[in-house]
């Protein structure tokens, strides 16, 4: 179908979150659209919990699902998942979030207003309780984000890799790096599409609501380690001279009390005296 998008959800033992996700999805969703499940060895249950939101139908379904016995990160699930994709546009999203009334509609909208566009951002609203959906529109807390006006950053917008729409063919003329990881990917295909594909990037008024999880800082920690974290964010200052990760990362260690190996106290020297 012309103009479909295909909707990447990467997911290990959120089922419970995927299905928020999804359903969200399903009821707000007005443009064609494709959801491609991409679970990265979750347990059986969780993988059975998935299973309930494909049923089958003599229409079909709306939703695929890729069962991986390996566990990926973001940036190897989302590069591997694209050689999945045929549609000509793309959605990156995560399990961990919610969409709001005509959120699909606003991006394709500014996506085919702009020639240049590579890629369309969405609003990430944290979730704190407050932060709703009601009557049809979207709040959060009190102000209704619904109606917020979109605006063209042009070649200066982030990409945030869960709350994005891109042109397929753009993204697909990205490199996936493996030395970016925990957003700093992101960072990286950002300045790929505008500074070496020299495309554009757009924000739109598409609302997106993101539950983070509870032991958000201990994954962080535990999962990546912040050594790990400055090492991407060391890659990004080496390759594209951005220094701002370098220094959230360190004041991140340095308040977590994270040893942060010599050479990397190196570099964090080199940049706080530009």
């Amino acid at each position: 179908m012309k103009d479909e998008v295909t909707i990447l959800i990467l997911s290990r033992n959120r089922s419970w979150s995927l299905m928020q996700a999804v359903g969200s999805i399903r009821e707000w969703t007005r443009w064609p659209y494709r959801i491609l499940i991409r679970d990265h060895a979750s347990d059986e249950h969780h993988r059975a919990h998935i299973r309930e939101l494909q049923p089958e139908t003599s229409a079909g379904s709306d939703m695929e699902t890729e069962w991986c016995d390996k566990f990926w990160s973001c940036n190897e699930g989302r590069r591997y998942g694209l050689d999945l994709i045929e549609t000509e546009y793309t959605v990156f999203m995560d399990d961990d979030e919610r969409v709001s009334p005509l959120w699909l509609t606003n991006m394709m909208s500014v996506m085919l207003s702009r020639p240049n566009c590579g890629a369309v951002v969405a609003n990430m609203i944290q979730e704190r309780g407050q932060d709703r959906i009601s009557g049809g529109r979207a709040f959060a807390g009190e102000y209704d984000v619904t109606a917020l006006p979109y605006g063209s950053w042009g070649r200066v917008e982030f990409c945030a890799g869960g709350c994005t729409l891109y042109r397929t063919d753009a993204l697909r003329a990205t490199e996936f790096r493996p030395e970016y990881n925990a957003g700093y990917e992101d960072w990286d295909q950002t300045l790929q599409m505008t500074r070496e594909l020299g495309m554009d990037i757009f924000t739109s008024r598409a609302v997106f609501f993101h539950t983070h999880q509870r032991d958000m800082v201990d994954y962080v920690v535990d999962r990546w380690r912040m050594t790990e974290l400055m090492d991407a964010a060391i890659a990004i200052w080496r390759r594209w001279r951005i220094r701002t990760g370098v220094r959230v990362v360190a004041r991140a260690m340095i308040k977590m009390n994270a040893r942060m190996q010599d050479e990397q106290w190196d570099v964090y020297r080199e940049v706080m005296s530009l």
